[in-house]
């Protein structure tokens, strides 16, 4: 395959990984640009991300069609690249199958060979880890110290008075202090109205399998390590009042590219069975015979 055919194969793909990436980093607060293409010696495209309001870097989320010629000057090679890079350099995270092994690179033109490269790419680019290392990263410069400052009598009255948060607006009436949990693990949900107003109409209706249930928060780096403990999640909100619900899609069994709160699913609506003996009773039985008028009683 050429570098145009690669491109032309794998370019959906791609930008559907980095959709997910930003349409979760939406959801918790980012701003996300579209994806742009940054094609210059290799095919790439990519997404900028920064917190709200412009304070923190930029982060570059970025997939590269590789080609060995620009890398190492071995011919008629390709992979694939992820780079999560922070303005100025800092690495936030990234992925390159089989680096710096005699495995990098393979050959362009076995097509098998490169799909097989894809699948094994694109499983490990999973957009909620992108995430939770954006996050991380956000929150180790936070905690970083800052030089002293004495605020002005002016900085002071522009304090506001409350901090802003991330989370979807929640309806009034879901405004109680306590924790709520509506669903367990293996139950079937659909996007609530107030879910469907951040993510589409697309997602009206369709089903989805609780997975995962949270209610306390974890660093991301302690949460991969301890391979995903049941009940903690990098971007649960200790102040939301409600349990934070990840899922998959159970037309694909594919794993969702968002986590949800309480408000934002309701219960799937009873799936129609389709077995012969429910379609023999939907259809309409003759009509039965008059009864015979009896005689009138005696008395």
């Amino acid at each position: 395959m050429t570098p145009e055919q690669i491109k032309q194969t794998y370019e959906s793909g791609i930008v559907e990984i980095l959709n997910e990436v930003r349409d979760n980093l939406q959801h918790y607060g980012y701003e996300v640009s579209e994806v742009d293409d940054m094609t210059d010696e290799d095919y790439a495209w990519s997404v900028a991300v920064r917190p709200k309001k412009g304070k923190g870097e930029l982060i570059d989320v970025k997939i590269t069609i590789a080609e060995s010629e620009h890398w190492d000057g071995s011919e008629d090679g390709v992979n694939f690249m992820l780079d999560v890079v922070a303005e100025g350099g800092s690495i936030v995270g990234g992925l390159v199958p089989y680096n710096y092994t005699d495995k990098v690179w393979v050959p362009r033109k076995d097509e098998d060979a490169i799909d097989e490269r894809w699948r094994e790419f694109s499983h490990g680019a999973d957009s909620s880890e992108i995430v939770y290392s954006i996050q991380d990263y956000y929150e180790r410069q936070r905690s970083k110290p800052k030089t002293r400052h004495t605020k002005t009598r002016e900085e002071v009255q522009r304090r506001p008075t409350m901090r802003a948060r991330s989370l979807p607006r929640r309806p009034t009436s879901m405004r109680e202090p306590q924790l709520t949990q509506r669903f367990r693990v293996g139950d079937r949900v659909q996007m609530s109205d107030d879910a469907l107003a951040n993510y589409g109409e697309r997602w009206r209706g369709v089903a989805l399998v609780i997975t995962h249930v949270s209610t306390a928060y974890m660093p991301s780096s302690e949460f991969f390590s301890r391979g995903k403990p049941q009940g903690y999640h990098p971007g649960y909100d200790p102040e939301s009042g409600s349990a934070l619900y990840d899922f998959n899609v159970e037309s694909t069994g594919r794993p969702g590219t968002v986590s949800l709160y309480d408000w934002e699913l309701e219960p799937a609506e009873a799936r129609r069975r389709s077995s012969p003996r429910r379609r023999a009773r939907e259809i309409p039985y003759p009509a039965a015979r008059p009864i015979r008028a009896l005689p009138p009683r005696r008395r």
